[in-house]
C-alpha cells in the first residue's frame, strides 16, 4: 500500500517520470496530470508536476501544484520549500518567505530552503535576517561554499565590507580559482577604502576570465571610486561588448554621463531599458538624469509611474521616493516633498533610541578625560600626520577631505574603518566592562600594540603624503581613542546650520544602520544636540590639535577657509590647485564628492522644513548660513 507522499511508479507516473528525466517537460507534465486526475491525492506527484513546471519556466504552473500539495498535506516540508521558491520567481516575497519558513520549521535540515529564504529576506532588504539564515546554515555545514558566498554579498548589501572581505576569502581558501568571489572580494576591498588591495583580485578574475563581462563592471565601478573615469568608460564598453545586454555596464556608462553633465545621453542610453518593468537601479538613475537635466515634469510622472508598479525592491522604492521628494522639493512643494521623504523612510523609522545615544555620548565624554587613560608614545618622526575629519552626516567632511588633498602634501584616505575596529580590539583586550569604560584597563603593552596597528595602517593610507585625511562618518565617536594611540592627531570639526542638516539627513537617507536616527524627525534633533556636547568636549579635550569649520564659509568663501585650514596644518597655502572639481586634481582613495564647481545652492534649504524636526539645537549666533 502507498501513502499520499509516495508516488506509484505504475502507469503514466512511471513514463512521466522517464520522461521528466530524459528533459522532455512539456510530455512529463501531461503524463503526471493524467495520473493525477486518478489520483488526486497524490502529493509527490503534485510536486513532480510543479518540478516540470519550474524547470520550463512556469513559475504560475508551479506555484498552482505545489500550492495543491501544500493543501493535501500541510506539514510536507519540500511541498512548502517549492511553492516558496515558484513565489519568489513570480516576486511575491511575503508569500514565499512564509512558505519557505515554514518548510524550515518543519526540516531545519533544508539548506536549499534556508539559502531562498536569505534570498528573499535580500531582496526585501531584511539584511540583519537574511545574515542569521545564511550563519544558521554555516552553523551547520561550515563547508557550504554557496551559504558562504551568499554571506559576503548579504555582508556588503549590509554595510559590513569587513564582514564581506571575511566571507569572501573563506570561499577562496576552499575555491582559489572562483571568480565570482574574486569580484565579491574586490567589493568588499573597494567598500573598505582598499582601492590597490580591490584590484588584486579583480586582475586574477580578468586573467582567469578575460571576457567576463561582470568582470568588466566590477573593473569599471573600482576605476570610478579612483576617480580613473575615462578607464572606468572603457571597462564599461568592453562589458557591453562582451554582453550586449548587461544592464550594470548600461548603468556604469550612463552614470559616467550623469557626472559628466551629459543628462541626455544618459537618458537616451537608459530608455530602451524601459520598454517593459524597469529594474530598480535603472529606474532611479533615469529619475535623476530626467531632474538634473531640468525636465522636471517628466521625471514626477515618471517616478510616479514606477511606484504604482508592484515589482519594485525596498530599496529601489525608497530611493525613487527621495528622488520624488527632490523633484517635488526644487519646485516649492514642501508638503509633497515630506510626504516623500516620509515614505522612503517608513522601513527604517523606529531603530533609533535617543536616550541610549546620549547614555553612550556621556560615557565617551566621562572616560575620556585630560586625567584620563596615558596615551601611546608619539608617533616615529617619519610617521604621516593624521588628520580626522568629523561632525554629522552632510556636514561637508568629504568635501572638504577633496579640497585639502590638492595639496601636494595631503592624501584623502576617505572612509577608514580602522578605528571602529581597534574599539572591538579593546573590548576583545579587555574583558571586563564597557567601552569605553574599559579603555583605562588597557595595559601599557597592550596599547603599544593597538597604537603600532594604528600607525601601520595609517602610513600605508597616507600613500607617502605628509598628512592623511580619514572621514570615517562614526568617528566622531572614536575621537578619544585615537588620541590616545596617536598623539599629535588633530581633528577638524565640520560645523552646519542644524536646520540644513536636518533637512539633508531626513531626505538622503543612510543604508548604514549607525545613521539610523534619520530615518524619523523625532530622532534628528536629539541626535545632533548630542553631538554638540560631544563636538565642545572633544574642543576642551584636544586644545589646539581641534579645529571647527563651517560648512557655509567652506562652500561661500573655500579659498580663505582653507587658507586657514592649511596655516593650521603647517602647508603652504600657494601650493593649494583651487580647481577641485576637476578630475585628478585631488589625491583620494574614494570617489570625489565633488564633480561640479561649488555652489551654495543647499545652504537655507533646511529652512522650509525646520519646525518639522523637535528639539533641533539652536543656529548659531551670526550663523553664516542666515
Amino acid at each position: 500500500m502507498t501513502g499520499p507522499d509516495t508516488p506509484s511508479p505504475a502507469g503514466p507516473l512511471q513514463e512521466a517520470m522517464a520522461r521528466h528525466q530524459a528533459g522532455d517537460l512539456a510530455a512529463a507534465a501531461g503524463l503526471y496530470r493524467r495520473h493525477l486526475e486518478q489520483r488526486p491525492e497524490d502529493v509527490a506527484a503534485w510536486c513532480l508536476l510543479a518540478s516540470a513546471e519550474g524547470q520550463a519556466g512556469h513559475h504560475a504552473g508551479a506555484g498552482e501544484a505545489y500550492r495543491r500539495a501544500v493543501e493535501i498535506s500541510p506539514d510536507h516540508a519540500p511541498a512548502h520549500a517549492g511553492l516558496g521558491t515558484s513565489s519568489l520567481q513570480q516576486g511575491n516575497f511575503e508569500e514565499a518567505a512564509g512558505h519557505l519558513r515554514r518548510a524550515v520549521e518543519l526540516d531545519p535540515e533544508q539548506v536549499d530552503a534556508r539559502l531562498q529564504l536569505a534570498m528573499v529576506l535580500r531582496r526585501q532588504a531584511r539584511l540583519p535576517a537574511a545574515t542569521a539564515e545564511l550563519e544558521e546554515v554555516l552553523r551547520r555545514r561550515p563547508d557550504h561554499a554557496q551559504a558562504r558566498f551568499n554571506l559576503g554579498m548579504a555582508s556588503l548589501e549590509a554595510g559590513r565590507p569587513d564582514a564581506a572581505e571575511d566571507a569572501f576569502r573563506k570561499v577562496l581558501e576552499a575555491r582559489p580559482r572562483l571568480v565570482p568571489a574574486l569580484v565579491g572580494l574586490a567589493r568588499a576591498l573597494r567598500a573598505r577604502n582598499r582601492p590597490e588591495a580591490a584590484r588584486v583580485p579583480l586582475e586574477e578574475a580578468r586573467a582567469l576570465a578575460p571576457g567576463d563581462p561582470t568582470v568588466a563592471v566590477a573593473r569599471g565601478g573600482l576605476l570610478v571610486a579612483c576617480g580613473e573615469l575615462e578607464a572606468a568608460r572603457t571597462a564599461f564598453e568592453e562589458a557591453l561588448a562582451a554582453d550586449p545586454g548587461q544592464t550594470a555596464a548600461l548603468l556604469g556608462l550612463a552614470e559616467l554621463d550623469r557626472l559628466a553633465g551629459r543628462f541626455e545621453r544618459g537618458i537616451e542610453r537608459l530608455a530602451p531599458l524601459l520598454a517593459g518593468p524597469a529594474p530598480g537601479g535603472v529606474a532611479v538613475l533615469m529619475g535623476r538624469l530626467l531632474r538634473e537635466a531640468g525636465r522636471a515634469e517628466e521625471a514626477e510622472r515618471f517616478i510616479g509611474r514606477q511606484l504604482d508598479g508592484e515589482a519594485l525592491m525596498p530599496g529601489a522604492r525608497a530611493a525613487l521616493e527621495r528622488e520624488l521628494g527632490r523633484v517635488l522639493d526644487a519646485r516649492g512643494d514642501v508638503d509633497g516633498a515630506w510626504a516623500a521623504w516620509t515614505a522612503a523612510n517608513a522601513g527604517r523609522a523606529g531603530r533609533f533610541d535617543p536616550a541610549d545615544f546620549d547614555r553612550a555620548v556621556a560615557m565617551l565624554i566621562d572616560s575620556f578625560r585630560p586625567a584620563g587613560p596615558p596615551q601611546a608614545p608619539p608617533p616615529a618622526p617619519d610617521a604621516p600626520s593624521s588628520l580626522l575629519i568629523v561632525g554629522a552626516p552632510r556636514s561637508g567632511k568629504s568635501l572638504l577631505e577633496q579640497m585639502l588633498a590638492c595639496h601636494p602634501d595631503v592624501h584623502g584616505a576617505g572612509e577608514r574603518r580602522t578605528l571602529r575596529d581597534l574599539v572591538i580590539e579593546v573590548g576583545q583586550r579587555v574583558g571586563d566592562g564597557t567601552y569605553p569604560a574599559n579603555v583605562g584597563q588597557l595595559e601599557p603593552g597592550a596599547l603599544a600594540e593597538l597604537a603600532a596597528t594604528y600607525a601601520a595602517d595609517l602610513t600605508q593610507a597616507a600613500a607617502g603624503a605628509r598628512w592623511v585625511i580619514d572621514t570615517q562618518p562614526t568617528n566622531f565617536l572614536h575621537v578619544g581613542l585615537a588620541r590616545l594611540l596617536y598623539p599629535g592627531l588633530r581633528v577638524v570639526w565640520l560645523r552646519r546650520d542644524p536646520r540644513d542638516l536636518a533637512w539633508a539627513c531626513y531626505a538622503r537617507g543612510f543604508a548604514d544602520s549607525a545613521f539610523d536616527f534619520a530615518a524619523e524627525p523625532a530622532g534628528i534633533g536629539p541626535y545632533l544636540a548630542a553631538l554638540e556636547r560631544l563636538r565642545a568636549h572633544w574642543g576642551t579635550l584636544l586644545g589646539d590639535d581641534f579645529l571647527e569649520v563651517d560648512y557655509e564659509a567652506l562652500v561661500r568663501r573655500p579659498e580663505a577657509e582653507l587658507g586657514r585650514v592649511l596655516a593650521w596644518l603647517g602647508l603652504a597655502p600657494d601650493a593649494m590647485d583651487a580647481d577641485f572639481h576637476l578630475p585628478g586634481r585631488s589625491s583620494l582613495s574614494s570617489p570625489p564628492a565633488l564633480t561640479r564647481p561649488l555652489d551654495g545652492g543647499e545652504i537655507g534649504r533646511g529652512r522650509a522644513y525646520a519646525e518639522r524636526f523637535p528639539g533641533l539645537p539652536a543656529a548659531r549666533s551670526g550663523d553664516v548660513g542666515d
